[in-house]
């Protein structure tokens, strides 16, 4: 998802980092920064957990628990006091008002240009929440899932109830791309398989992500334990 976000027509889950690249001022330089400069502070066997980044749904649709303004992280502690909150979870349950912030609703207006996204742990989504999206589903994966939850703390593991394997999806969804797992054991097929997302979805900027791609699929490697 992350290598996705590297491209011009696509936002990183985040609402801040989304917002200044709506208002342009988040360049692909800035996305690369990004990565590398928090991609340092995760290690899943010496953290005994995985913070994505501090990306994800929540950053993106209600608010980033640290605001990354000018290089310097604000700690928000209104967006912690929400704990396990999910916005999307609300939708499913058609629970009202939920906590939409500003720019995930401009995401998702008619005037918006780029694309964003929604991680789904689970096999089914129902087709009345973006009902137009495209969907990438994993398969091969149980193996690559159930060793890295194992490194995780036992909190964080009873967390990891994702372990489909078959890339199936439910609810009349048909994905647009289903992703091997297996192939993070190579570089020359992850590589060739993001190429091929990122033509699948109509992502431009290939050209320009494809080196610094292959420096992160590296690091995020060896911090994963793979």
């Amino acid at each position: 998802m992350n290598c996705m976000g590297l491209s011009d027509d696509m936002v990183f889950q985040c609402e801040t980092l989304a917002q200044k690249q709506i208002d342009g001022n988040f360049s692909f330089d800035d996305k690369k920064t990004y990565i590398l400069d928090h991609l340092s502070d995760e290690d899943l066997k010496e953290n005994k957990r995985w913070d994505d980044l501090h990306l994800g749904d929540r950053p993106l649709y209600v608010g980033d628990v640290y605001n990354f303004i000018d290089g310097k992280n604000k700690y928000n502690e209104d967006l912690e006091d929400l704990g396990d909150y999910n916005p999307v979870m609300e939708l499913l349950n058609q629970a009202p008002a939920p906590i939409v912030n500003n720019t995930a609703r401009y995401l998702s207006s008619e005037e918006n240009t780029l694309k964003f996204s929604i991680v789904w742990h689970h096999i089914n989504l129902p087709t009345d929440v973006f009902p137009n999206a495209g969907g990438v589903t994993f398969k091969n994966n149980l193996k690559t899932v159930l060793y890295r939850t194992s490194l995780l703390t036992q909190i964080e593991q009873d967390k990891a109830h994702w372990k489909w394997d078959n890339g199936e999806v439910e609810s009349n969804r048909s994905p647009l791309f289903v992703w091997d797992t297996n192939w993070f054991s190579d570089e020359t097929a992850t590589i060739n398989g993001l190429a091929e997302v990122y033509r699948v979805f109509n992502l431009g900027g290939w050209e320009q992500a494809e080196s610094f791609v292959k420096e992160y699929y590296s690091v995020w490697r060896e911090k994963n334990c793979l």
